[in-house]
This record gives structure tokens, C-alpha cells and sequence, in this order.
């Protein structure tokens, strides 16, 4: 079954996205645009899953100046979280809350608990400029 094929223009990709995707497709043998096609088509099925499993697409959030995040927020999305491109981001949250993060892309500054473990947090982290701790207020 021949399907039609089209060359297409995605403005707004991220350079580095971009090459580690690129990377990849070059790693499995395939173009870019066989992985793409792959990839486009696995995040369509993802979107039209059926109840529980759709709780699995991530929330992306940002675009914004500041924000403060607790462990009531996180637990009430019901989902796993992007936060992107955050001036400021405060997190005051558990471990437990942690585990339901992806990714912090792009934040200037990013402001955890001292409780928290700094390298689980790190892996989750790129562009983060800065990284400071809550005071205690027990």
C-alpha cells in the first residue's frame, strides 16, 4: 500500500530537539522523515486513548513570569507535568509530587526544597539557569 508523501516546513523547531532526533533516526536506519511519521502517528493514538490512559499525556506549562507549584496542584492535575520556559519557578512539593515532573526546560530560576534529592531533580532539568532553596519555615 503506497501512501502519498508531501515535503513540509515545521517552523518553531527547537535546534537541539531537532538534532537529537535527527541522531536517533540516523541510529535506527531511518530518515527523519520515517521516524517523524512514526512519532506523529504514535502521539495521535496517545490522544484518543480511552479514560485512565489518557492521564499519561503530559500538561505543558509555561510561557510565564512566575509560578508556585505544592503538592495539592500536582496531585489535582492528575497527570505527568512539562514545566517550559518559567522565569522563576518555586516548587514546594514531595518526592512523591517530584515523580510526576518529565521535564523543567528553560527556566531561569528554579526554587525546590532542600528535602528534595538534587539529582533527581537535575535530571529533569535543561536551560535551568539557577537553582536555589526554600527557606525553612518549620
Amino acid at each position: 500500500m503506497s501512501e502519498e508523501k508531501r515535503d513540509v516546513t515545521i517552523r518553531g523547531l527547537e535546534s537541539e530537539v531537532y538534532r537529537s532526533f535527527s541522531s536517533l533516526a540516523k541510529e535506527m536506519g531511518k530518515t527523519v522523515g520515517e521516524l517523524m511519521n512514526e512519532a506523529m502517528k504514535i502521539y495521535m493514538r496517545i490522544l484518543h486513548l480511552p479514560g485512565e490512559l489518557s492521564k499519561r499525556i503530559p500538561a505543558s506549562i509555561g510561557g510565564i513570569e512566575e509560578l508556585a507549584v505544592e503538592d495539592k496542584d500536582v496531585k489535582e492535575l492528575g497527570r505527568p507535568i512539562i514545566f517550559k520556559n518559567i522565569k522563576k519557578l518555586t516548587l514546594r512539593i514531595s518526592r512523591e509530587s517530584l515523580s510526576n515532573i518529565i521535564a523543567i526546560d528553560g527556566c531561569e530560576e528554579l526554587v525546590i526544597p532542600k528535602d528534595l534529592p538534587k539529582l533527581e531533580v537535575l535530571s529533569k532539568c535543561s536551560g535551568v539557569k539557577r537553582i536555589s532553596f526554600l527557606e525553612d519555615t518549620s
